[in-house]
């Protein structure tokens, strides 16, 4: 949360959309700030970008969910929690789950996994047939997408990477949020690695 304390003076005044429900969101400009930040994620130290990008991809299914960039999704959910809970965000791509929650598309909000203070994904997977492994999966999948927002709003997803870090070049960096921005760029590289390698195999060998 501490990296999202120079947001807060600008967001009670920014505004977005999603879905057919106005709620509040932090500008691109003010989101842009905090994607070379350097934070702990998967056991290494990377640009919030990357944190951004696979918390979005994980529990919307898509990069950029309304139009919001990875990191207005992370800060402006970690700012309005109550609102951003509201809005159907999280993917179900269960047919059979989706009906058993009654929803309308393939997405859920945080408040209809909850019916007052009982969570639904709980009581559905212990009505589940023991031999229904692939509804049992995708609520357990599901769950873990609800987990991952309890974590966001408790400040406890997002971890600063210490202060003595030293510094990613800036190429790499580059490179980095190229490849969360452009998937198009994942295929281009390896295929450029790819022929690199050949290249080097084809003149070692002549």
């Amino acid at each position: 949360m501490i990296l999202f304390a120079s947001l807060m003076v600008f967001a009670s005044s920014l505004t977005g959309r999603a879905g057919d429900e106005s709620i509040p969101s932090v500008s691109r400009a003010h989101a842009d700030i905090l994607a070379t930040r350097l934070v702990l994620w998967n056991g290494r130290i990377c640009p919030l970008n990357t944190l951004a990008t696979d918390f979005t991809l994980k529990v919307c299914g898509q990069r950029r969910p309304y139009g919001y960039t990875p990191e207005q999704v992370v800060a402006s959910w970690a700012l309005y929690p109550e609102t951003w809970n509201r809005a159907p965000l999280i993917l179900v791509d269960n047919d059979e789950l989706r009906r058993r929650l009654a929803l309308s598309g393939k997405r859920a909000s945080v408040v209809q996994l909850y019916d007052g203070p009982a969570y639904r994904l709980q009581a559905l997977l212990e009505a589940a047939a023991p031999d229904d492994t692939r509804l049992q999966r995708s609520i357990t999948d599901v769950d873990e997408r609800v987990r991952l927002v309890a974590e966001l709003i408790a400040g406890t997803l997002i971890k600063p990477a210490p202060a003595d870090t030293p510094p990613i070049p800036a190429w790499r960096m580059q490179l980095e949020l190229w490849n969360n921005r452009f998937p198009l760029f994942n295929t281009l590289y390896a295929l450029l690695l790819l022929a690199a390698i050949a290249g080097f195999i084809y003149y070692i060998r002549k």
